[in-house]
């Protein structure tokens, strides 16, 4: 089949969504499909404070056995209200515009949340007549609104609007967790029209690996070391794994070691500084398969968010791939991930802005490094049998060709 596929972002960009962009492509075209993908040029806060992205990027290229078109986005580092709906409308507009004018049979268009990659999907799916999946990875305006992205409420309104023209022009509608799929149901949603397809792992690139080089590189070798992977940005909570840092400072073993870009990493570094934290270490960036080595070198892995009903039906996709290297979890978040990481039995659940929780499940596992193995051990096994990236391919698939079937 012939796919259009919209994502803001995408390679070189490593948030989320750029990857189940990649994953999706790559994967697709493994079963000999034909894909187009319709793209921003690198745009993400994070991606730029990275200073690894050249301005002179290609305008289309092929990637990953796919055409790349990349088409006009503002960027800015800038995380304010006006700067990133610019960001969004910018690439919506122009994807929505490239969509349309693009002279090529299409079978089918998957769009990549965000909410404003999905209208350009919607709209062009509508104008061309073409069956339209819409990959649901966040919520939206709950998701920007928890984190108060975005508080203008014209603006809220419109995504508002938006997202119901959006579930209704799309045949199929693809979430990433079951909670998500309530959540969209309950608000009007036929159930039929929803499939779950968890984000799921490469079993193959995250496994545990001997962490020895890294730890030795960094000096780190006699440390329990505690590591967030992944954006620093505003939903993660962060501020209170520092204040916990703060807490078990008296056990200098005990390492908290931050591994990522974000909006929020020069707050977090200036608040450690003023704490004198010696516990705590940045590490920037790191190119994707290096991730399983930074994740092998840790004992325990944090998947934290902020208290959000939205936050609270999503599963991170670093949870996946913390699991899969075989390390114990620590989660403040409720719902998906919680039922999650107790079912499969690999980690410790604590309540949110639970400083006390968060320092007694670091330290029952710093005392307890059988119990660290074993969870750890149950996750990896946990993610072999549900949540591989075959099993995940294979599903997309499937649906992907039923829903051709509409064309």
């Amino acid at each position: 089949m012939k796919i259009l596929l919209f994502s803001q972002h995408f390679y070189p960009e490593v948030v989320g969504t750029a990857r189940r962009a990649i994953e999706v492509t790559e994967d697709l075209i493994n079963y000999g499909h034909d894909v187009t993908v319709i793209a921003g040029i690198p745009n993400h806060p994070s991606t730029l404070m990275t200073h690894r992205i050249s301005k002179n990027v290609k305008k289309e290229e092929r990637l990953f056995g796919a055409q790349v078109i990349r088409v006009i986005t503002y960027t800015s580092t800038n995380c304010g209200t006006m700067h990133r709906s610019l960001t969004y409308g910018t690439f919506m507009l122009s994807a929505l515009l490239q969509g349309i004018l693009k002279k090529q049979n299409i079978d089918v268009i998957v769009a990549i949340s965000p909410l404003p990659t999905g209208i350009a999907g919607a709209f062009t799916s509508f104008m061309r007549r073409i069956p339209f999946i819409f990959d649901l990875q966040d919520i939206w305006p709950e998701a920007i609104m928890s984190v108060r992205a975005i508080s203008n409420k014209s603006i809220i309104s419109f995504l508002e609007i938006a997202e119901k023209k959006v579930y209704q022009q799309a045949q199929t509608i693809i979430t990433i967790s079951d909670g998500f799929k309530r959540d969209i149901v309950s608000r009007g949603v036929p159930q039929e029209k929803v499939t779950v397809i968890y984000n799921g792992v490469d079993v193959e690139l995250f496994q545990e690996r001997d962490a020895t080089p890294i730890r030795n590189q960094y000096r780190w070798d006699n440390k329990f070391i505690v590591s967030y992977i992944g954006n620093i940005g505003l939903a993660q909570d962060l501020d209170t794994v520092i204040k916990t840092a703060e807490m078990l400072k008296s056990f200098p073993e005990i390492l908290f070691l931050f591994v990522g870009e974000g909006v929020a990493k020069e707050k977090l570094l200036l608040k450690a500084r003023e704490m004198n934290l010696k516990n705590v270490v940045f590490q920037g960036f790191q190119p994707r398969e290096q991730i399983p080595m930074f994740l092998s070198a840790a004992d325990v892995c944090l998947v934290p968010l902020i208290e959000s009903k939205v936050f609270g039906i999503t599963i991170p996709s670093k949870t996946y791939e913390c699991m899969a290297v075989g390390r114990p979890i620590i989660t403040n978040i409720r719902g998906d991930v919680r039922e999650l990481i107790e079912s499969s039995n690999c980690g410790i659940y604590v309540e949110p802005g639970q400083l006390e929780q968060l320092k007694e499940a670091i330290f029952r596992l710093y005392q307890d490094r059988n119990l660290c193995k074993t969870l750890g051990r149950n996750g990896r096994q946990r993610v072999l049998r549900d949540f591989s990236r075959q099993q995940i391919a294979a599903k997309y698939n499937s649906v992907l060709e039923e829903v051709a079937k509409y064309k």
